[in-house]
């Protein structure tokens, strides 16, 4: 599975200032992953303009190994097209 990490900046609902941060993303869809993760940026600040930076594309293997707290905290979102 590919995942993407993606650094976005957001206008905020009251235009006066930016929301930015850092998300990591996978879809299984044909989207390209800017669009995916440039969607995926307004949805989640609901905000109607994002700026997106690829940051990396890396491959996620899931295995059968321990988790630690700290990265079961670690969202991983996945793109839905559908769901706007």
């Amino acid at each position: 599975m590919d995942v993407y990490s993606y650094r976005y900046s957001c206008k905020t609902w009251y235009g006066l200032g930016t929301a930015t941060g850092i998300r990591n993303l996978y879809t299984d869809s044909d989207v390209a992953p800017e669009q995916a993760a440039k969607n995926d940026a307004k949805k989640f600040n609901n905000s109607a303009e994002c700026d997106i930076q690829l940051l990396q594309r890396f491959k996620m293997t899931v295995t059968d190994v321990e988790t630690f707290p700290a990265m079961a905290a670690q969202p991983l979102h996945k793109y839905n097209e559908t769901n706007k």
